[in-house]
């Protein structure tokens, strides 16, 4: 009989060229601008209600009601970072610093891989040029521009262009 795997944990995760530093930078922005729900709930985007928790963490298999340890809300956290990573690898071919990739997967866990590859933002970034400015751009949800993501932006930009 196989053991059951230990939960993958800031305190656990072994990862090659410094992503855990990385990801150590971007987790205080995400938590910060996500808020924490333990329970189920669902987000009402502009366009569509999806089924999230704990810390903006969206999946097919989530139901509003189930509710999550803190724990788990960690573990989501570091595997939703992870994918955000993914993207920002899909999508930015230059080299980046700690502070520039911690601030992209900051947004892209926010926006999405798709948004952030069709994006000037990539576009500049992959062409040498200063990108970080761009993010100041993406404040609109539903038409309008959102306070919350004003503030967001400000700290992953602030995040994206210190040294």
């Amino acid at each position: 009989m196989r053991n059951k795997p230990e939960p993958i944990t800031t305190k656990t995760v072994v990862v090659g060229g410094g992503l855990a530093i990385v990801l150590a930078l971007a987790m205080p922005v995400v938590k910060y601008f996500e808020g924490k729900s333990n329970d189920s709930y669902y987000d009402n985007l502009p366009s569509v209600a999806l089924v999230t928790a704990c810390y903006g963490h969206t999946d097919k298999g989530l139901k509003i009601g189930e509710r999550f340890t803190d724990a788990q809300c960690d573990d989501f956290l570091i595997k939703d970072l992870i994918t955000a990573n993914k993207g920002v690898d899909t999508c930015i071919k230059v080299p980046l610093s700690d502070n520039q990739r911690a601030a992209l997967i900051s947004f892209t866990f926010n926006v999405g891989q798709g948004k952030l590859c069709k994006s000037t933002l990539a576009k500049k970034a992959n062409a040498g040029q200063p990108f970080c400015s761009e993010l100041s751009k993406w404040v609109y949800a539903g038409g309008k521009v959102r306070n919350g993501l004003v503030k967001r932006r400000a700290a992953e930009r602030a995040m994206c262009e210190s040294k």
